[in-house]
């Protein structure tokens, strides 16, 4: 389920590997040492490296609301369908 997410979200091979490791952290902890480490590689990166990963997040973030509104209407549907069997 995080992989198929993850694809949806972006086509970046950074993203990708970020966003994996990041949803599937078990801690916040976790989460946070991962982040501090993808931002101090992202400060490394110069003109098109950058640029690229700079894109590829604007599209990243453009997929959320979709994302978000898709699974509300899933967990609905599951909602009603539990309702009624019960």
């Amino acid at each position: 389920m995080v992989h198929d997410m993850v694809n949806r979200l972006t086509d970046n091979p950074a993203l990708r590997t970020f966003f994996t490791l990041y949803l599937m952290a078990k801690s916040s902890e976790e989460r946070q040492v991962l982040s501090k480490q993808f931002w101090q590689e992202v400060e490394t990166l110069q003109g098109a490296e950058l640029q690229v990963l700079k894109d590829a997040f604007s599209r990243s973030f453009k997929q959320l609301l979709p994302m978000v509104n898709q699974l509300h209407e899933k967990t609905l549907n599951l909602t009603s369908t539990i309702a009624v069997t019960t």
